[in-house]
């Protein structure tokens, strides 16, 4: 059978030497070429690719191209008809990549060739959430890979004692249990980031969900010594049927999703990775001063933002790059009932949290944060006329207003911008033509008098 193996590569030299020399070690029996589609490869990459010439098929691919049209140049350059893909992740064997050139199915080893992690995992009285989330990491080899995962009790009251000790007992040496009962995520971060046992700390939600691939493409993705943080793809896995979109694109985040397409990217800190599924090393970590407690979500707040903030230092203190990996992606558990109500009370927050971050960052002053208050107050007015009295009424009337679904987030965002700047200027009311926007000390912490479905749960 004659077979055109096709790969697309960007970063990650070690792993593709890895690939090439599985693929040169193959039994001869199979005829097959490889055509490797070099998509604005980094120089490492570049290197090995040099060192291939005349010997496999490659084809140059523009920087800014996604991956599915990288491939479709790599097919178009290809001799034979039958076509398998690879990722420099999977190991296969000549029967598997027979089966798959013949329209098969097989399921290919995986390998990673970057260091050793520990998964972290902080919950707080969501035993079913975190027995799912550990058991599928178990059940796709992670403790097979020397891998650890590490549960962090932030404080639970229920059964998630039972459920987390029976975890830790089920599979030891690879998953350990530590507790830290000062409810808080940048705290229990911290507690678990010192029960780590590898220097490579990858945060998972615990409701959320890994993909094949997902450890070994974050492990890989930390072969680069110049990468500080990586982190990938979240996608929303609804608790049932949801019609149409539930929630606009833009404003994903709000669940956690995150989508910057089907290429590794390099990334600035505004674009992401998000907490759920973020990961960084622990030299990184330690050099900025590790999760700061003022940021994330505990009994005192309801802002996020504690990995955000890490992301921001490491970048404004030049301490490496922050990486997009698009096979590290995991599926998030959520909610087909949020209501608008609690949408709005999460962009709020939100938008307190980006001033916060801003503030602690040092790019929000004093002087920039009443200028920029004012700015919102008057996005909150351009939605809700007349302006509500305080920021409670401003999210309840939003919750109530028949204007579209993303205005009225946009708007309850710049309701967290004012809180936030409120906090820096030390100025908790604006003022616009005759009416005046009161607002709480709490609410830049997050935290909003709300009643019936807008929670101030976190």
């Amino acid at each position: 059978m004659s077979v055109s193996l096709l790969l697309v590569v960007r970063f990650g030299a070690t792993a593709l030497v890895g690939l090439l020399e599985h693929l040169a070690a193959l039994p001869s029996d199979l005829d097959f070429e490889l055509v490797i589609a070099a998509h604005g490869p980094d120089g490492a990459v570049r290197t090995v690719l040099d060192t291939l010439e005349g010997d496999v098929t490659i084809v140059e691919v523009a920087d800014d191209a996604s991956t599915a049209s990288a491939l479709e140049v790599a097919r178009g350059a290809a001799r034979w008809r039958r076509h398998v893909v690879l990722t420099p992740s999977l190991r296969p064997t000549s029967s598997e990549l027979e089966r798959l050139a013949s329209g098969g199915r097989a399921r290919v080893r995986r390998v990673a060739t970057g260091p050793l992690a520990s998964v972290i995992i902080c919950t707080r009285d969501r035993p079913q959430e975190v027995r799912g989330c550990v058991e599928g990491l178990l059940a796709a080899g992670l403790g097979a890979s020397g891998c650890q995962v590490v549960i962090v009790d932030n404080g639970a009251t229920d059964d998630a004692v039972e459920t987390i000790a029976a975890l830790a007992a089920s599979a030891p040496g690879t998953v350990a249990a530590v507790r830290e009962p000062i409810a808080g995520l940048s705290r229990a971060r911290m507690t678990g980031a010192m029960a780590a046992v590898h220097d490579v700390l990858i945060y998972l939600d615990d409701d959320a969900r890994a993909d094949d691939g997902w450890l070994e493409a974050l492990r890989d993705a930390f072969d680069d010594p110049a990468v500080a943080i990586a982190g990938g793809p979240i996608r929303a896995v609804w608790d049932a049927p949801t019609e149409g979109e539930r929630v606009p694109p833009a404003w994903g985040f709000l669940l956690g999703v995150l989508d910057l397409g089907d290429a590794d990217r390099t990334i600035t800190p505004d674009q992401g990775p998000y907490g759920g599924n973020w990961a960084v090393r622990r030299p990184v970590l330690e050099a900025v001063g590790g999760f700061d407690q003022a940021f994330g979500p505990s009994d005192a707040s309801r802002l996020g933002g504690e990995e955000s903030h890490v992301s921001q230092e490491v970048s404004r203190r030049h301490l490496g790059l922050i990486r997009y990996v698009a096979a590290a992606s995991v599926g998030h558990r959520t909610s087909a009932s949020v209501t608008d109500a609690q949408l709005a009370l999460r962009a709020f927050r939100v938008g307190a949290g980006e001033i916060a971050v801003g503030a602690r960052g040092g790019t929000i002053d004093a002087a920039a944060a009443r200028r920029r208050m004012r700015t919102a107050a008057q996005g909150v007015a351009a939605v809700l006329d007349p302006l509500p009295t305080s920021i409670a009424a401003c999210l309840a009337a939003l919750a109530d207003s028949e204007a579209a679904l993303a205005d009225r987030l946009l708007a309850a965002a710049r309701a967290g911008h004012v809180a936030g700047c409120a906090q820096v200027a030390a100025t908790w009311t604006v003022t616009l033509g005759a009416r005046s926007l009161a607002i709480e000390p709490e609410n830049a912490r997050g935290i909003v008098e709300q009643t019936g479905e807008a929670v101030s749960s976190w």
